[in-house]
């Protein structure tokens, strides 16, 4: 990561410090340098008022933000798809109604 990164634009709000970690490697992995921030709030979740704005968050230099977007939304668009198959696996483990 570069010492001095400039300005920083907000990209990913992750559900918790792994998540957001987990964006920044990939974004890492292709050339972009990412930050999360945020993440010791995770620690007072039990005492803050839960938002957006309290979860650990991915940020990049503002001239990588259009690199970064479509990684993001890729990844965003894959969680979503994994959630919705480990749902469906939920229901079908579920005992019959007799």
């Amino acid at each position: 990561m570069a010492a001095k990164l400039g300005p920083m634009q907000h990209v990913y709000t992750g559900r918790d410090a792994m998540d957001a970690h987990f964006v920044k490697g990939l974004l890492e992995r292709e050339g972009i340098d990412a930050q999360v921030m945020g993440e010791a709030l995770e620690s007072a979740f039990g005492t803050l008022p839960l938002s957006a704005k309290s979860l650990p968050s991915v940020y990049v230099r503002e001239e990588d933000v259009a690199r970064a977007t479509p990684i993001v939304e890729e990844y965003r668009r894959i969680d979503a798809a994994n959630a919705e198959d480990s749902a469906d696996d939920a229901a079908d483990d579920r005992p019959l109604a007799t």
